[in-house]
């Protein structure tokens, strides 16, 4: 890459020297206190004495956090989480923050048990150092730029969120109160199910399944993952998106063939009931047949159900906030397969049943396609922020030469 005139290009360690934080034991740390302790992913508390007097610039050093990179002003003590940024040259630490993140430092991290980074690895890595006043100005341009970009990236996180919860504000509805809005209604005597249209039924939802494929969850002790083995569907897999054969761990066909009970149709609804619970979906045809593990239940509807209806029913806040006031585990929330099967629901007749999820699947369409098109917006903000920010540090932009 050519640099501009008065530009050097530097390896990492002629431009900073990389030095971790020092240790701090968590009895030291305190909720309040005159110095803020720094981790990786930011402040861990505080301490009544300090390493470091700021601008200084951070870099996580170890797990989730690897290569996160921030500025911290003031007095603050830097943990062994954090490396710390010793300039070598004269330095902006808003330029040379932007810098940083713009090398994605944890593309560098030792694989282990725990990933981190090695300053051995990084220290020969190579850089574009411009002079300090074109360092004050390209972190100047940055953070009036980044700050508007981020400030639209925001709208449109709150955006989707909005849409989130519209979306399941109309399923909630629709699944309890149905679309006429003249309707006669009858009380249920239930807290979280109020009053129903008076025509409607309260069912448990193991009375809508077909008697010979009762409600039940799959193995318990399916294995480490075979290739050509049979797959299995995990609590954490009832997404769309996961919902694939490429995506499925697998297990052996002995394994299956004595857990044949909760083997899988196409069209059988599947429940997260451990960890991420409450996710739920259909199961698609190029499934049929697989099986499921104890994480996750099947639910087979009869016939006199529409089976698409009973799926966005089991979205329902109205059924979710039932399970969830059962929900055990303290660290992984689960549910009793129990408490599944004796979950109420309100219950239309079918032709009913049909007209809502119709409905409903309408104006779902709508609010994904909306939501669709603010996520790939916001992908789209993302990527031209990450582009300014590499074509400002690496001298690209003539302006900021």
């Amino acid at each position: 890459m050519t640099v501009p005139l008065g530009w050097l290009e530097l390896p990492l360690n002629r431009i900073i020297r990389m030095r971790s934080g020092d240790f701090i034991s968590n009895n030291d740390i305190e909720p309040q206190g005159p110095y803020p302790v720094y981790g990786g992913n930011g402040v861990r508390g505080f301490s009544d004495r300090f390493n470091a007097i700021g601008p200084t610039v951070l870099v996580g050093r170890q797990g989730a956090h690897c290569g996160n990179v921030r500025v911290a002003d003031g007095p603050i003590w830097v943990s062994e989480h954090a490396l710390r940024c010793l300039p070598e040259r004269e330095l902006d630490a808003k330029w040379l923050a932007y810098a940083l993140r713009d090398m994605n430092l944890n593309q560098h991290s030792v694989s282990a048990a725990q990933p981190g980074l090695s300053v051995d690895n990084l220290k020969h890595l190579r850089k574009a150092f411009p002079p300090l006043d074109t360092q004050r100005r390209i972190a100047q341009f940055l953070d009036e730029k980044t700050t508007r970009i981020d400030g639209l990236i925001q709208r449109k996180r709150e955006l989707l969120d909005r849409l989130a919860e519209k979306r399941q504000a109309l399923i909630t509805h629709a699944a309890t109160k149905g679309l006429e809005p003249d309707a006669p209604m009858k009380p249920t005597g239930i807290d979280w199910l109020g009053n129903i249209p008076m025509h409607w039924d309260i069912q448990r939802l193991d009375r809508l399944t077909e008697p010979r494929r009762p409600i039940r969850y799959g193995i318990v002790l399916p294995g480490p993952h075979v290739e050509n083995g049979v797959p299995i569907i995990k609590g954490g897999d009832v997404r769309l998106d996961r919902l694939k054969l490429d995506s499925l761990s697998r297990t052996t066909h002995e394994i299956d063939a004595a857990h044949s009970r909760s083997r899988l149709r196409a069209g059988d609804i599947v429940y997260s009931i451990r960890g991420s619970f409450g996710d739920v979906e259909l199961l698609p045809p190029e499934l049929d047949g697989i099986n499921l593990t104890q994480d996750a239940a099947r639910i087979a509807p009869n016939k006199e159900v529409d089976r698409e209806w009973l799926l966005l029913t089991l979205k329902s806040d109205a059924v979710l906030m039932q399970l969830a006031a059962g929900a055990i585990g303290a660290t992984i929330k689960g549910i009793n397969i129990r408490d599944l099967r004796r979950a109420v629901l309100p219950v239309p007749p079918r032709a009913e049943q049909v007209e809502l999820r119709s409905w409903l699947n309408s104006k779902i369409r709508d609010i994904d396609r909306l939501g669709d098109s603010t996520l790939k917006s916001s992908t789209l903000l993302k990527e031209y922020r990450a582009a300014l920010v590499t074509a400002a540090t690496n001298g690209q932009l003539a302006e900021l030469r």
